[in-house]
């Protein structure tokens, strides 16, 4: 995927990472199960991208609701160091599915 021609990375950001996130809810019991993915810091550009793995390790099989966001993060490199741009403008964090089993 070509990363340039598909998402308006904010002015000054030089990398960014993907985020993954799935929650398993108990509702009665007000509990949940919580688990994160994050790739590792890709540099923006017109070059193109592997394709990646984010995995949430929640419970296999659960009887429960499992949501699962999806998200960007952008960052700006100085001197080797890298400053997440912390503008809520452009990270953002969506739900993008919901599983209700049967």
């Amino acid at each position: 995927m070509v990363f340039q021609n598909k998402v308006v990375a904010p002015q000054g950001a030089t990398h960014f990472s993907l985020i993954s996130a799935g929650a398993e809810i108990n509702f009665e019991e007000e509990s949940f199960n919580f688990a994160t993915a994050q790739s590792d810091k890709v540099e923006i550009g017109p070059e193109n991208m592997e394709a990646l793995t984010l995995t949430n390790a929640l419970t296999a099989g659960s009887a429960l609701p499992i949501l699962l966001l999806f998200g960007i993060e952008f960052y700006q490199e100085v001197n080797g160091t890298f400053y997440p741009l912390r503008n809520g403008s452009y990270n953002a964090l969506t739900l993008i599915a919901v599983n209700f089993p049967e």
